[in-house]
């Protein structure tokens, strides 16, 4: 039986070697192993990878960096700015990419 072959929810382009997205779902894998990916730069606490990603994550070597920022609530709360810089500095570094920077569902923290 063939893998389903579908990018993560939001998923796109931001840069040369950079990506942004929604959580990688195991329907996801077969398009992630295509890019190549070198690290995962995860914004948000959240659901365990599903099993057949970590097992990708593994197999592949893919580096996973958690950077956990928060999410702007209007009027006093504010991402985590260090941590925002941490995610940003690491999907810059050529030898980290091509880097997948994600969220839950690539709408709030991965749409800064």
């Amino acid at each position: 039986m063939a893998q389903p072959h579908e990018p993560p929810l939001n998923f796109g382009l931001v840069a040369p070697g950079i990506y942004r997205s929604g959580m990688p779902g195991r329907n996801s894998v077969a398009y992630l192993r295509r890019l190549g990916l070198r690290t995962l730069v995860r914004l948000v606490d959240g659901p365990a990878y599903p099993p057949a990603v970590e097992e990708w994550i593994a197999a592949a070597r893919v580096a996973v960096i958690d950077c956990r920022v928060g999410t702007n609530r209007e009027p006093l709360v504010a991402m985590d700015g260090g941590a925002l810089a941490e995610a940003l500095a690491a999907a810059q570094r050529p030898e980290r990419q091509p880097v997948l920077v994600h969220c839950l569902r690539g709408q709030r923290e991965t749409g800064v």
